[in-house]
């Protein structure tokens, strides 16, 4: 889930806005309880912020979008070093700050034992699954993950190993109905499939294997959008902001009536998807506030952020029970509140400006490094014969 930034390509302000929305929506849900502890008026919203996860599925469509965008020109015609360029980068963006938490965790179940502090699920942290983990197969194995959210990291990678056959496809489309038209096709396909895979197996859980169908959907219908946009010529019109706007409250409506439902959840997967297109294409109000300057930046920290906000929340809790505050005062209580959201935020953005960041940079810089360092005795090579 990188952020929206290629490196020859303008960057894209409002999709990163729109990552940073995607980002709170998941937090929420995974900081549900001390909500409904602290601000019992949120549990009349329970159901819209269950819908939370669908920020996972916006997560996946603006990668697919972002990915085509910055490197479909580039893996076409298909070439091995392009690839081998395509791929670390991705590695250069994910697995870092992935080592990162992961080593973080592990410190701190070390430390725990010591202490005789009881982390929470127990049976999660064992060195079968760590070895897992280390090696990005959380979600294609039985295997727990040490770091919650890092589940998704094995379907971004697949989507990412799999992508010059996409790009296989996407360059022969010819026109933009034939893009959306695949768009649409592939997003009623996909939520058809998950809804009828839940509806035979009775699997409540949003995970596991039914994920593969998630990312395949959600990936492929970002770059099928993005073409269709790049055939359109780019255009930007209110009308997208309109459609934004008016899909952003349908999904909200639904999500507070029957958010509880997963086949509902499954059944909106298409609206989900339809808003970065919409947000993409957006030139009004939609546009200028996900362009702020505050969502950017949150945005920019959104992967650090997403890594790390469940075990900062572990972390805290362990600090600070929030159920010693549930009589206190509304400002306390919205205090704690803050402090929790806060923390997480915090802790993400030293994540990404001290790990993300840097890291990123210094292994892409390496490669370009050793990639001139091999090419110049080959230039000298062809000078000497000229």
């Amino acid at each position: 889930m990188a952020a929206i930034v290629g490196s020859d390509r303008p960057h894209i302000r409002h999709l990163t806005g729109l990552r940073a929305i995607a980002a709170f929506a998941v937090i929420t849900v995974h900081y549900q309880e001390i909500l409904y502890a602290l601000a019992p008026i949120t549990r009349h919203a329970t159901k819209l912020i269950n819908g939370g996860g669908l920020g996972v599925m916006v997560f996946f469509t603006l990668s697919g979008f972002i990915i085509a965008y910055t490197y479909l020109d580039r893996l076409h015609p298909f070439s091995w070093p392009e690839y081998g360029r395509f791929m670390w980068a991705r590695f250069a963006r994910m697995y870092p700050i992935h080592l990162t938490v992961l080593l973080g965790i592990l410190v701190l179940w070390l430390v725990a034992g010591r202490v005789g502090v009881t982390l929470p699920n127990p049976e999660y942290y064992r060195a079968s699954s760590f070895a897992v983990n280390l090696a990005l197969l959380q979600g294609a194995f039985p295997a727990n993950p040490w770091n919650a959210p890092a589940w998704t990291l094995t379907y971004e990678m697949a989507a990412y190993i799999a992508f010059p056959l996409l790009a296989a496809l996407l360059v022969r489309i010819r026109s933009v109905s034939q893009a959306y038209t695949g768009a649409t096709i592939v997003a009623l396909a996909g939520t058809g499939a998950l809804i009828g895979a839940y509806s035979y197996t009775g699997n409540q859980n949003i995970g596991g294997p039914m994920f593969w169908i998630h990312v395949a959907t959600e990936f492929a219908c970002g770059a099928l959008m993005y073409v269709g946009w790049q055939k359109a010529g780019f255009g930007v019109s209110i009308r997208w902001d309109v459609a934004g706007v008016i899909g952003a409250v349908a999904l909200a409506v639904v999500l507070w009536e029957r958010g509880d439902s997963i086949t509902l959840q499954l059944a909106v997967v298409p609206l989900a998807i339809f808003s970065v297109m919409a947000v993409a294409g957006s030139s009004g109000p939609l546009r200028g506030f996900l362009s702020s300057r505050p969502l950017e930046w949150l945005g920019r920290i959104s992967f650090s952020l997403y890594l790390l906000h469940v075990t900062c929340r572990s972390v805290l809790r362990q600090l600070i029970d929030p159920n010693d505050f549930v009589d206190s005062s509304l400002v306390v209580r919205l205090g704690v509140i803050i402090l929790f959201f806060g923390a997480s935020v915090v802790c993400g953005a030293l994540l990404y400006h001290l790990v993300e960041e840097p890291a990123r940079k210094w292994l892409r810089n390496w490669l370009a490094r050793r990639t001139a360092a091999q090419a110049a005795p080959v230039d000298r090579e062809a000078t000497a014969q000229r």
